[in-house]
């Protein structure tokens, strides 16, 4: 349920990292308990990963960038793939997974508590690639984000980056899969939706995440702003989609609603 829903610009930066340190709280600790996989969930093992990897191109000898590593686990994925890993992540609780990972696994990759909206995290043309994966609509000063991001990133570099998708209302997506209607009755319910504010408004609103009982904070911004603000910073564009998951393996996985729309956004671009 979205509990609050205002304008841009009203600061709400310390409260979100408090909402978001929770829930990583809560994360580890599903994970720990083996009740959440932990490469996440289905959606983000079949449909972020897969077009990530795509955009990226061959990893090996390149060094790159996990802007919003969490508990690198996708970090670890690109270290073996032959790249080496930057993790960085705003939760304290993230990176020291993150950390107990490397640990655990024997990796290279470094990580570190960093917020992506601070300039100069590192020196200008410093990575050959950068994933943004699932945090940028966590964040509310994205205008310096892009600003940071494409600074580090090497000319001929590629970024990608992957959001939550904004044409469509995923509480309603995420209820509807879970719902024991028919696959047709959500077909038809899934062309109605409540509106909370026009599609061209940027705002912060909280709800609950699949992963925890509290209350995490989203800003919500339509799709023009992201391809705007990677296309004014002089990127080509690699690639754009927005992937559903197979019919059959959405009813399998009671994800019925990840079939008719997509709840991800995922764009790749080089750096010119």
């Amino acid at each position: 349920m979205i509990k609050s829903l205002i304008r841009m610009g009203l600061g709400e930066s310390k409260r979100d990292k408090i909402l978001w340190e929770q829930a990583a709280k809560d994360f580890i600790a599903l994970v720990q308990s083996g009740e959440q996989h932990e490469d996440g969930d289905l959606l983000r093992r079949k449909l972020l990963i897969p077009y990530a990897l795509k955009y990226l191109g061959n990893l090996k000898g390149k060094r790159m960038l996990d802007a919003g590593c969490g508990d690198g686990v996708f970090t670890e994925m690109f270290e073996k793939s032959g790249a080496s890993l930057v993790g960085i992540d705003a939760s304290l609780t993230m990176i020291e997974a993150a950390k107990e990972r490397k640990v655990k696994n024997k990796l290279k990759s470094d990580f570190s508590v960093c917020e992506l909206e601070e300039p100069n995290l590192f020196p200008k043309e410093s990575f050959d690639l950068i994933l943004a994966n699932m945090v940028l609509h966590e964040i509310e000063e994205v205008d310096q984000v892009f600003e940071n991001l494409h600074s580090y990133l090497k000319p001929g570099g590629r970024m990608i980056f992957s959001i939550l998708h904004p044409a469509f209302d995923m509480n309603t997506s995420q209820r509807l899969a879970r719902s024991r209607i028919s696959s047709e009755s959500k077909k038809q319910i899934m062309m109605k939706y409540e509106l909370s504010a026009p599609y061209n408004y940027e705002v912060r609103y909280e709800r609950q995440a699949g992963f925890t009982e509290g209350l995490v904070a989203y800003y919500f911004r339509p799709v023009s702003k992201y391809v705007n603000l990677f296309l004014t910073r002089n990127y080509k564009l690699i690639g754009f989609t927005e992937p559903t998951l197979d019919y059959d393996t959405a009813v399998k996985n009671d994800e019925v609603a990840a079939y008719y729309l997509p709840r991800f956004l995922i764009l790749g671009g080089e750096k010119q």
